[in-house]
């Protein structure tokens, strides 16, 4: 099946938007370009003994210089000390504000929901895009309310992603599917009555 986005980038941007999800509180940190973050939650593969950063872990350490912070579940507890020379040898990296990385995540997902949703064959090129746009609404609203996530270090991103819309498309073409087969008897009631 044909890639329609660098799944290696949607999850680091997947990874961001997780990151910056979890600690609103620091979003002006982030918008100002000087927040660090490090991540200090790990999950495992089963098979192997490589530990990743959970992006999902509440605990996670911040540097804003010269202060050294640390949220849990959005409360912050402050620490001074003494400035990074360099926050990515450390394992911080520097937080975008999540806007950013939710739409830089989305345009993705709309890729890959066009791309698949080009495979089903559509009379037009507006069901197309209406199939399209289903899904990456569905694949939004899953995202948004916590049902979609992923285990860094298991499957890649895409294989999730494209399981996920191929559902939602199917989700719509039957829904479209129930509503044509609901509206055939009741447009022949209306006509069988409108005779005279």
């Amino acid at each position: 099946m044909a890639k329609y986005c660098n799944s290696e980038i949607l999850e680091r941007n997947w990874f961001e938007w997780l990151v910056a999800r979890g600690a609103p509180i620091l979003e002006p940190y982030r918008e100002a370009g000087t927040l660090w973050t490090k991540v200090i939650g790990r999950v495992g593969n089963g098979n192997t003994e490589i530990q990743r950063a959970d992006p999902s872990y509440v605990v996670r350490w911040h540097y804003v210089a010269p202060l050294r912070l640390c949220t849990c579940e959005n409360s912050v507890m402050w620490v001074w000390c003494r400035p990074l020379v360099d926050p990515i040898g450390l394992g911080y990296f520097r937080e975008r504000p999540v806007g950013g990385s939710w739409q830089a995540m989305m345009m993705d997902i709309y890729a890959m929901c066009r791309g698949i949703a080009s495979r089903f064959k559509q009379p037009t090129d507006e069901g197309r895009d209406n199939l399209a746009n289903e899904a990456a609404i569905q694949v939004a609203s899953k995202l948004q309310r916590g049902k979609l996530n992923y285990t860094p270090g298991q499957a890649p991103v895409f294989n999730l992603l494209t399981t996920t819309i191929h559902r939602c498309i199917y989700s719509a073409l039957s829904k479209e599917g129930r509503h044509k087969r609901r509206c055939v008897p009741l447009t022949d009631g209306l006509c069988s009555s409108l005779k005279y």
